[in-house]
């Protein structure tokens, strides 16, 4: 029974911890990602007036069971959260493995759910089954069916320490260590995976921990400095897979991955329109020699003038405008 509400249009849905199929009034199952204003039936409320019926009948929802355990030593991990996603791609539930390795999760409906594990505990997100990712798509795993009111087992991670990148970033000229530089870590296939800010000594350690296997490092920043591939290779438009590839092994941090970076170069100038509050919307955009997009710069102030001071390393460049905010 709800407290004295204002005459008006409500909803209702359940939400519980005891293994059931949550609703929407009226009768329609009601996952997390479900809308109970978009999916359920109005209810009518008048002031001064009890609403009855409002009456929901649950289901015993589905149970996925499993247990986590470490690849190399084959002991429980704790605290291991093992999410469930549907079909779709919508999360659906989570919970902890125990001090056993093991977690259940319950009240689900029936279809076709996949899961994925998420932790601070120096393991590599995975999917089930023992496919390690970074970036992770839920829906690349291996489906796991689930039937009401009726448990899917074994629905097991065996999982091996992921590994981490330090080192440190500083000003080609003075040796100074810079801080706010991001170092991006980027796999094989070209997909950013993990980053970090160096910080007040330009020292990093990146803080995502991703599977053993061969990475690529680079910088961005908005400082000045000309961003660099690893080991120190200028560039402007930059493709990490450029680079030299570096190893990453399983549980520990591959250290000295270091960058001098060195001041770069501006363009200025003034953009001049016939309605100059036009300036407003119009953004610049700089391409290298091959055409690569290397930069765009907001709308220039209302006086036309604009610089684009993003650490241009030497080189010839091409200068654009277009319609529109740069993002």
């Amino acid at each position: 029974r709800s407290p004295g509400l204002p005459a008006g249009d409500y909803h209702a849905s359940t939400w519980n911890t005891d293994g059931f199929i949550n609703e929407v009034f009226d009768d329609q199952p009601c996952p997390p990602s479900c809308d109970p204003v978009q999916d359920g039936t109005i209810i009518q409320v008048q002031a001064a007036t009890e609403t009855t019926g409002i009456d929901f009948v649950l289901s015993p929802g589905g149970i996925i069971t499993g247990t986590v355990t470490d690849r190399d030593s084959g002991l429980p991990v704790e605290d291991m959260v093992v999410e469930i996603w549907d079909s779709e791609g919508e999360f659906a539930t989570a919970q902890q493995s125990d001090s056993s390795g093991r977690y259940s999760t319950t009240g689900l409906q029936t279809g076709t759910y996949y899961a994925i594990t998420w932790n601070d505990l120096g393991y590599p997100q995975a999917l089930y089954d023992d496919f390690e990712c970074a970036p992770c798509t839920v829906t690349l795993g291996t489906p796991v069916p689930v039937m009401a009111g009726s448990t899917t087992p074994s629905i097991d991670f065996q999982l091996a320490k992921g590994g981490f990148v330090s080192g440190e970033v500083t000003d080609a000229g003075s040796g100074h260590g810079i801080a706010d530089v991001h170092v991006e870590i980027w796999n094989t296939s070209g997909q950013l995976v993990s980053w970090e800010s160096s910080g007040a000594a330009g020292s990093y350690k990146t803080t995502w921990v991703v599977p053993e296997g061969r990475y690529y490092v680079k910088t961005w920043n908005d400082l000045g400095f000309v961003h660099e591939i690893y080991p120190n290779q200028p560039c402007a438009a930059c493709d990490a897979t450029h680079g030299s590839w570096i190893d990453i092994d399983s549980g520990a941090t591959t250290s000295d991955i270091n960058f001098g970076l060195a001041r770069g170069g501006s363009i200025s100038g003034t953009l001049t329109l016939a309605d100059p509050s036009d300036a407003l919307l119009t953004n610049i955009q700089v391409f290298d020699e091959n055409g690569q997009w290397v930069w765009s710069q907001a709308p220039p102030t209302t006086s036309g003038n604009y610089t684009v001071a993003v650490g241009l390393p030497t080189g010839t460049y091409y200068v654009r405008t277009a319609g529109g905010r740069p993002w």
